[in-house]
């Protein structure tokens, strides 16, 4: 994954909403940053001028728990111009102040308050011992479930990719193995549905019909697809109807060796899905990897379509989940569309 810098306007309004509730007298804010320091405070700068608050690189090391106020007052002097222009207000002495700290890493030791010495040049209350806290937001930039820089959108595309790959290698394994379904269906069917062959017309009708892969979701009430089957049954099941999918679903898709796995890789919810078979082979193994990938999927972008209902997370972390997941469900679409389509027999 190629890491990037958390967009400005989401620090600054990080650092506004910790600065709005913090009571220390200095507040020292410190985000790691992976591009050009220099560019990015002028970008961030200027979203912080009210209260006005200087944006400094670090240059000291910062890994000592026992010295890092003196590293702070060291970086402050280090920028005195700055820190003096952006602490002046009406020649008044300040109350609560704000610096925020630009490194090429996170801060590499845990740190909540201390004492710290202002420098004799601080306007009003140089030499003055004042309680401040260094605080790390790297990890912190807390953003709701669809966030446009998580890019939560490719997960629709991926599920709808994965769906018609589904479709097609059941159609196919359908054709020549007519049995093969039979425990696959006897888990997800519903009464409604009149035959397996039915299902999957229905099923393949419904994602012609999708008018575009961005507006992809899902939906288990209505049961259409075979991944919102697949995703009922991985949220509402029985471990015992898991295993038993998990086994059809392997079946379904006819997944006699592990030469049709060739190129897939297990993502992050599928590991953490493995049932407590460790000696599970290769195509159960698959199954219920998709089984679990597919139904976390459909989860998170039915609850970014609700995402004011739900809390808000830190932006790396919903970045990576959603990255895991896609690349979950882009390796299951290339290992389906890869498998043989003739002599399954």
């Amino acid at each position: 994954m190629h890491l990037t810098d958390t967009d400005p306007a989401l620090v600054a309004r990080t650092i506004k909403d910790l600065a709005s509730e913090s009571s220390f007298t200095l507040n020292a804010y410190w985000l790691a940053v992976v591009g050009d320091r220099k560019d990015y405070a002028a970008r961030l700068a200027p979203l912080l001028a009210l209260p006005k608050m200087p944006v400094l690189i670090v240059k000291e090391r910062f890994d000592n728990a026992n010295s890092i106020m003196n590293d702070l007052a060291i970086i402050l002097e280090q920028n005195r111009a700055a820190v003096i222009a952006a602490f002046r207000h009406d020649g008044a002495a300040p109350e609560c102040l704000g610096v925020v700290l630009l490194a090429r890493s996170e801060l590499a030791v845990a740190v909540g308050s201390s004492p710290v010495l202002w420098p004799e040049w601080v306007p009003g209350v140089g030499g003055t011992e004042v309680p401040c806290r260094i605080i790390d937001i790297t990890r912190r930039i807390n953003v709701p479930l669809d966030e446009v820089g998580a890019n939560t959108g490719k997960l629709n595309r991926a599920l709808y990719a994965v769906e018609g790959a589904l479709i097609r290698r059941m159609v196919v394994v359908t054709d020549q193995v007519p049995g093969a379904h039979q425990r696959l269906f006897e888990v997800i069917g519903r009464r409604s549905d009149v035959a397996w062959a039915d299902f999957l017309a229905k099923a393949r009708s419904a994602h012609t019909n999708i008018p575009s892969s961005e507006s992809y979701r899902p939906s288990v009430r209505v049961g259409d697809s075979v991944v919102s089957r697949l995703w009922d049954l991985a949220q509402a099941g029985s471990a015992k109807e898991v295993d038993r999918a998990t086994t059809g679903l392997a079946e379904a898709l006819h997944l006699a060796s592990t030469d049709a796995l060739q190129g897939w890789h297990e993502c992050l919810f599928g590991a953490l899905a493995r049932g407590h078979d460790a000696s599970q082979n290769g195509p159960g193994k698959f199954a219920r990897s998709a089984l679990f990938t597919i139904s976390a999927s459909c989860q998170y972008i039915t609850c970014a379509a609700h995402a004011h209902e739900y809390p808000q997370l830190p932006l790396n972390l919903i970045t990576s989940v959603v990255d895991d997941l896609y690349g979950g469900l882009a390796n299951i679409e290339s290992c389906l569309n890869r498998m043989p389509r003739k002599d399954l027999r």
